[in-house]
């Protein structure tokens, strides 16, 4: 792994069959390093593999440290594990116990979320500690657990960290299961790579366990490097899970601190998790790097100049004209090369930001969306329609069929995913913190489409993207047939069910 050197197929296969025949052999530390390594070289084992490891974990969840199940979820998030309900319920109630049993939980938050970590598995535990905390705590000693022997080095190069050690990482060691006390900053370090495999995993863990994982982190972010820090953030607005205000601040500040060391990449992924959770950017810092953005805007790649656009009007960037025509004349040259996703937020971000490019602009930019319609989801043909809309530009005949045609298609297979409990989800139009990474480097690691068990109000926010599509083909003059008619309505019908049994149920 330290080497990024990935054996033949034939190897990995003999490796892994000998890995699997002695699964039961294995200890926590041995099979949590294994897997990250495995994930590092987005290698993906056989399914029989990755079922003995889960079932050999799910057994062994009380043996493992913090740092195994950091490396832990991190390989087995991208070695292609498929998300089991049970196995990250389970998981969770690990980490959860770990928190607890080694008093970094700042006790307000403690009491305030604690009887909502899965009281059945976990109430005797954080009663006990509750006994234990003042009453009339204000605020937690998150740094009392700190060790005095220094800062732990970074798990890895994860989540967009390019500075920390892999080698250094396999050479660290483990620490011991069992809930034993652990200097807070390499607690908040696990939670922070835990988090992020989450994301890229798709999966939303429930709020008290995101509260309760964030307030440990916020007491360390202090003592958390700029570049862990923008992961963080990222993670964050992968989740769509916003901060609160005083721990963004605090975050933004370290990073800002440390603004001219960060790379470009790292810098554009802060403004864009920023800008995606509608979180308070101070307006000078916003103007310097949008500013500066703009002055090198050609070494940049195409996926930071769409995620800058992006931020800049979802902060609402109040952009002087020569800084949006120079944009628009930018990217009229890298349309071409944009995937089909980019293309849809470049146009919805210069609508958001009040620029209407010139009619050449826009017949190059539906030019360039045709041949990737397919690739889009329904809330992005949505967001294209509403966008043009807004724009008075009716788009040619071709791009029109095809928007008709795969949203057709979205809307039909819509309520069978519904009543699966499965989100459809587009793996283009969301980019995780790998991905955004691995863009630059030219790979595009694959992600699951589908995300389960978690309800983050998707029906709901369906119902908004419809209205928006039949509202923006009215604006255009676009008749859709009755098949597309009947299409929208059962979309329609099974979203207005959905949300009416679950608001009556509330």
């Amino acid at each position: 792994m330290l080497l990024q050197f990935v054996p033949s197929s034939l190897w990995l296969e003999d490796y892994f069959a000998a890995v699997n025949s002695r699964l039961r052999d294995f200890r926590p530390a041995e099979l949590a390093h294994l897997c990250y390594a495995a994930g590092k070289l987005r290698v993906a084992p056989h399914s029989s593999l990755l079922g003995g490891i889960f079932r050999h974990t799910s057994i062994n969840f009380r043996q493992y440290g913090m740092r195994e199940l950091a490396l832990l979820l991190y390989g087995l998030v991208h070695m292609g594990g498929e998300l089991n309900p049970d196995w990250v319920r389970q998981y969770r109630v690990r980490v959860c116990a770990l928190l607890v049993e080694s008093e970094v939980v700042p006790p307000p938050t403690l009491q305030r979320w604690g009887p909502h970590l899965h009281p059945n598995a976990l109430g005797p535990l954080v009663k006990a500690r509750l006994r234990e905390v003042p009453q009339d705590s204000s605020r937690g000693d998150v740094d009392a657990a700190q060790s005095s022997s220094g800062e732990p080095s970074p798990l890895g190069p994860l989540a967009g960290s390019s500075e920390a050690s892999g080698e250094r990482l396999a050479q660290e060691t483990t620490r011991a299961g069992g809930g034993a006390t652990a200097p807070a900053v390499a607690i908040a370090t696990d939670l922070a790579v835990i988090l992020g495999s989450m994301a890229d995993w798709l999966y939303q863990p429930p709020q008290a366990f995101m509260e309760v994982a964030l307030s440990v982190v916020g007491g360390s972010v202090q003592r958390l490097t700029a570049t862990q820090l923008t992961g963080l953030l990222l993670t964050l607005a992968h989740m769509e899970y916003r901060p609160e205000p005083e721990m963004f601040q605090a975050i933004w500040a370290r990073v800002m601190d440390s603004y001219d060391s960060l790379g470009r990449q790292h810098r554009t992924n802060a403004l864009w998790a920023a800008g995606r959770l509608r979180c308070a950017v101070p307006r000078p810092h916003l103007w310097m790097i949008l500013t500066r953005a703009a002055r090198e805007l050609y070494e940049h790649t195409d996926a930071e100049v769409v995620a800058l656009l992006a931020a800049a009007a979802g902060l609402h960037f109040k952009a002087h004209q020569q800084w949006l025509l120079l944009f628009e004349s930018h990217l009229f040259k890298r349309l071409p090369s944009f995937k089909p996703f980019e293309l849809v937020s470049v146009l919805q971000s210069l609508v958001d930001l009040g620029h209407k490019p010139d009619r050449i602009w826009l017949l190059r930019w539906a030019e360039a969306l045709k041949p990737g319609v397919a690739e889009l989801g329904l809330t992005h043909i949505s967001s294209a329609a509403y966008a043009v809309a807004r724009l008075g530009f009716r788009p040619p005949a071709g791009l029109r069929a095809e928007l008709l045609r795969v949203s057709a298609q979205r809307m039909a297979a819509a309520p069978a995913a519904s009543r699966e409990g499965v989100e459809l989800r587009s793996t283009s139009g969301q980019q995780s913190s790998e991905q955004m990474n691995a863009a630059a480097r030219g790979t595009s690691p694959s992600r699951t489409k589908l995300r389960k068990g978690v309800d983050n109000g998707g029906e709901f926010q369906r119902i908004r993207v419809l209205s928006r599509l039949l509202w923006s083909l009215a604006m255009l003059d676009i008749r859709p047939d009755s098949e597309w008619l009947a299409a929208y309505l059962g979309c329609l019908g099974a979203s207005l069910e959905y949300c009416s049994a679950h608001l009556f149920s509330m």
